[in-house]
């Protein structure tokens, strides 16, 4: 008989350790405790605390963890098989015309909001563009006037 993987057999270790909930609450404590000792001395850092250039880094590296685990969720809901329908009404899958009204209502409003932001958005770049626009005319203005007052030395 061959050995295992190594990967097989530290799933092995997580699954045994799992199964024990004090054992398991024991790993999740020294976890945490791990987090916040290397928060304190600077191995990471939280979001907040991190420049524009490593912000943006972090959550690409996120969005590409959130998308590679969604897909993998979806890969496994599509292999199993659909609930049956006594399944679903013990579940609670009815809806009542109220509460599907009331969801259709609070997604239109949640639209209108997401479009008045935008305008509100472009607007606001709008007004921050023609105020740069005039700052820059009033010191163009300005330095031109600094050089038209200094005194000319000729000859």
């Amino acid at each position: 008989m061959g050995r295992k993987p190594r990967a097989e057999v530290q799933a092995a270790y997580r699954r045994r350790r799992d199964a024990d909930p004090v054992r398991r609450d024991i790993y999740l404590q020294k976890e945490h405790s791990k987090y916040k000792k290397d928060l304190q001395c600077g191995k990471r850092k939280l979001i907040g605390d991190m420049n524009e250039r490593e912000q943006r880094k972090m959550r690409r590296d996120w969005k590409t963890r959130q998308r590679r685990c969604r897909l993998v969720t979806s890969l496994l809901a599509q292999n199993t098989p659909p609930t049956s329908p006594a399944e679903y009404l013990e579940q609670g899958g009815h809806q009542s015309r109220q509460k599907l009204r009331g969801r259709k209502q609070v997604r239109r409003e949640k639209t209108a909001a997401y479009r008045r932001i935008k305008v509100l958005e472009a607007e606001l770049e709008k007004s921050n563009r023609k105020a740069e626009r005039y700052k820059k005319r009033y010191f163009r203005c300005r330095s031109k006037a600094a050089i038209n007052r200094a005194p000319v030395d000729t000859p």
